[in-house]
């Protein structure tokens, strides 16, 4: 009985206050309105109940916070705090252990105990790559992913050891970037003062990194100090790709040189008419003198006779084969009487069987010697 005494005074007073000046006040639809003062202007609302826990002024916002309370784990369309009018953008929980961000009812970031990512939107509203991954130790650290609907691909990352791991990279190189051009000097001389190396990082570097090839900053520096930088820590670095550059200018150095000795080489074999395919080359290998060439005999060994090719260049005035034994005496003299290719037949019925020296002379002069085989 006193209870509902009571029960039924603290109705009688809410319903005055209703009248009066409330400082606790409810709607007839279930809001209730917190006012600071007595009596109440609008201006003192101090918590209005304008829908689920809403803080807001005395009239609908524009934009409040809400918190919703789900009754299971939230997703980005259901997020647990959100906006007044927008009801798909805030923070919600999808499972225990991880906090997550939605837009509008998409993912855009992702925080959990070993992973932080951030998502960009496809076209379509949903999220399309992972922008930037923070993942367990020996793992990607950093990650830019493409999705494709159903599966992500590791397109760029960069791993705790320091490696970046790209399928290609472009580096601003347009003319309107640059100024003060000047071609590289002396760019052979420099690439032949360079040393290539293989090496392995230290032992507080190499975190599984594998056997390395390169050069050495410091070496870098003395020949080509445009392409090395120094960081905050005193550690010099190589701008490989800038390198591009000085390898390309020593190519063509080392071409211009090429095309030198080519012409020089051409100007040399046009001069003694060397026929085509020749290029003053004897058999052994070697330039002959004046461009005259003397060839192997064939057959060799031979047992009724051998043929020997020569070539003996146009502006000659005499050239002969001479024929001696292993002591040096001269067994027989060949004259070769015409120019350019010139072949001769010795016959084996002229001489004993065993081995024999054949040269060829031109103008005086003893261009080649080779050996021969008689056989009876």
């Amino acid at each position: 009985m006193k209870n509902l005494k009571f029960f039924i005074a603290l109705t009688l007073a809410i319903v005055s206050g209703r009248y009066s000046n409330a400082q606790l006040y409810m709607t007839s639809t279930g809001n209730v309105s917190l006012f600071t003062t007595n009596p109440a202007p609008a201006s003192s609302l101090a918590l209005f109940s304008y829908g689920p826990a809403l803080f807001s002024q005395s009239t609908a916002p524009t934009s409040a916070p809400l918190i919703i309370a789900n009754t299971a784990f939230s997703t980005a369309t259901t997020p647990d705090y959100t906006w007044w009018n927008e009801s798909q953008t805030g923070l919600y929980h999808p499972n225990y252990g991880s906090m997550d961000f939605t837009c509008t009812g998409v993912q855009t970031m992702a925080l959990a105990a070993n992973n932080v990512a951030m998502f960009d939107w496809n076209t379509s509203g949903t999220s399309s790559a992972v922008v930037s991954n923070v993942r367990y130790s020996g793992k990607p650290t950093w990650v830019v992913e493409y999705y494709n609907g159903s599966t992500y691909s590791n397109n760029f990352y960069v791993t705790g050891a320091g490696t970046v791991w790209t399928a290609g990279t472009y580096t601003g190189s347009d003319t309107a970037l640059k100024e003060k051009f000047a071609t590289i000097k002396n760019p052979l001389k420099k690439v032949m003062a360079l040393t290539g190396y293989t090496y392995d990082f230290k032992e507080e570097l190499k975190r599984n990194m594998p056997r390395q090839v390169g050069l050495v900053a410091q070496n870098v520096e003395r020949v080509m100090p445009e392409a090395v930088a120094t960081n905050i820590d005193g550690v010099k670095g190589v701008n490989y790709a800038g390198l591009v550059g000085l390898l390309v200018e020593a190519i063509k150095e080392q071409n211009k040189r090429i095309d030198t000795l080519q012409t020089q080489l051409n100007n040399c074999c046009n001069a003694n008419q060397l026929p085509t395919g020749m290029n003053g080359m004897n058999n052994s290998g070697s330039l002959s003198m004046g461009g005259a060439v003397l060839y192997q005999n064939v057959p060799n060994p031979f047992t009724q006779a051998t043929t020997i090719a020569c070539y003996i260049p146009e502006q000659s005035n005499s050239a002969s084969l001479m024929v001696f034994d292993m002591t040096g005496a001269l067994k027989t003299t060949l004259p070769v009487n015409g120019k350019n290719e010139q072949k001769l037949t010795v016959s084996g019925g002229e001489l004993a069987a065993g081995m024999y020296y054949y040269t060829l002379v031109v103008d005086g002069k003893e261009i080649d010697t080779k050996k021969m085989i008689l056989t009876k």
